[in-house]
């Protein structure tokens, strides 16, 4: 692998010099970087919470035999009963 070794001449940057720079580039693109950050942390949470949820209802399931049903949704749980244990 010739050549990717370092040059004589190649500047050593800090990690507060690399950063500074970077937020400069995306700048003038602020608000687009606020939805993607915001958009990949509803999707983590989303991600985490639905084995929790599923984990409760069977749990629920294993304790009552069945699912106590939402006035909204019949046959679907409802949010209180997951959160409580009824």
């Amino acid at each position: 692998m010739r050549g990717l070794e370092g040059e004589a001449y190649d500047r050593q940057y800090s990690d507060k010099e690399l950063v500074a720079r970077i937020l400069i580039y995306f700048r003038p693109h602020k608000r687009k970087v606020m939805v993607v950050v915001t958009a990949v942390f509803l999707m983590s949470f989303a991600s985490a919470a639905f084995p929790l949820i599923v984990a409760r209802g069977v749990d629920i399931m294993a304790t009552q035999g069945t699912l106590p049903s939402s006035p909204c949704c019949p046959g679907w749980p409802s949010s209180s009963a997951l959160r409580s244990g009824d």
